[in-house]
Formats: C-alpha cells, sequence, structure tokens
C-alpha cells in the first residue's frame, strides 16, 4: 500500500477544569494515495513539552469503501521538531488493510508540511 501522510495544521488547547490546567494539541493530517482520507491526532504532552503521548483516528476509503483505524503515538518534542513512533492499536477495520504497516516513525513541525510514504 503506497500512501502519503501531510500534516494539515494544528491547534493548542488550553482548557481548566476543576481548578487543574490542561494543555493538549489536535493535529490534523490528511492522507493520500491508495489511502485517502483524514486525521485528527489528540496530542498530549508532559509539563516540559519534552515528550507526547497521543491517539488518531483515521477515517479513510481505499476504493470505494471507508475504513476507520486508531492509530498510537508516543515520542518527543525537540527544537519546535516532533517525532513519533506510531502504532496502529485497533479499529473495526484494521485487521481488512492488508498492506499497511503496523508501525512506523513520523516528524513533523510546528507548520503544516512534510510527507511520509506509509
Amino acid at each position: 500500500m503506497h500512501s502519503t501522510l501531510r500534516m494539515r495544521g494544528a491547534t493548542w488547547i488550553d482548557e481548566v477544569i476543576d481548578g487543574m490546567a490542561r494543555r493538549y494539541c489536535v493535529v490534523k493530517f490528511r492522507y493520500s494515495g491508495d489511502l485517502e482520507g483524514e486525521s485528527a491526532l489528540m496530542l498530549f504532552p508532559d509539563a516540559a513539552l519534552t515528550a507526547f503521548v497521543g491517539l488518531e483516528r483515521v477515517a479513510a476509503r481505499i476504493g470505494d469503501q471507508f475504513h476507520e483505524l486508531y492509530v498510537r503515538h508516543a515520542g518527543t518534542i525537540h527544537s519546535g521538531r516532533y517525532f513519533s513512533r506510531a502504532h496502529v492499536v485497533s479499529g473495526p477495520d484494521a485487521d481488512q488493510l492488508p498492506g499497511l504497516r503496523e508501525q512506523w516513525e513520523l516528524t513533523w513541525g510546528e507548520r503544516p508540511g512534510g510527507e511520509l510514504l506509509l
């Protein structure tokens, strides 16, 4: 399976719930090629903004069939660059996507751009 992953944008969200501050980021990606679709990654950094964990929901088409899967991310942040090790963890269709790698490494910056061949 050959698809390209491109970051489309990121939004940082700061909120206070029950007196506790929380910061997270929603990163949007676009898949093109054999796998066509979009995803949103909820990224939760540590307090020092040096490491993060996240969960990405991918909604995409292969041919005329719609597929959904979830990808777990764990990584580090260094000089405005994000380095993530991604792993497909579940989804009703995860087993029905022959040729999709179960894990990959991904790097992106704070601005949209960058591509990854899946």
